[in-house]
């Protein structure tokens, strides 16, 4: 396959801006608990492919939105809170309303369309998230054994 003057022009200043990101933008590693829809920090994935971003949350829907819109931003499903284990996820109408702290059910009354539903969720305590994503790191590294 022949590549056109403008395509690999164009594959070689993409290539040339990744890797000036890389060695000039933001690097380490960031976690963002409660990551809704992104909004706070995947932006800066984007831009930055030297950082990557372990983005916690428990709500489904908002989590799956989330999976594969950078290679460098890790979505993982669960919720950080006090135990690890499970715990009561509230799930609001309002979707960034939803959380592990209960809802106030006179505001909830109040609220037009304030319908909520609790889910059972699991749950990871913030000092113990470290040692899942190292754990989840050796386990997809780690090569099947040999027949």
């Amino acid at each position: 396959m022949r590549l056109r003057p403008i395509e690999w022009t164009g594959r070689a200043l993409r290539r040339a801006g990744t890797e000036m990101l890389r060695r000039g933008g933001i690097k380490g590693i960031w976690f963002d608990v409660g990551a809704h829809h992104g909004e706070f920090t995947l932006s800066y994935a984007n831009r930055n492919p030297g950082l990557t971003i372990y983005a916690f949350e428990p709500n489904l829907r908002a989590a799956v939105s989330l999976m594969g819109r950078a290679p460098n931003f890790v979505v993982i499903p669960i919720a950080i809170a006090e135990t690890d284990g499970h715990a009561k996820f509230n799930i609001n109408s309002m979707d960034a309303a939803s959380s592990l702290m209960q809802i106030c059910e006179e505001a909830r009354e109040a609220w037009i369309g304030g319908t909520s539903l609790s889910v059972e969720i699991h749950s990871l305590r913030s000092d113990h998230s470290l040692g899942y994503i190292s754990q989840s790191f050796q386990n997809s590294f780690r090569q099947s054994p040999k027949d």
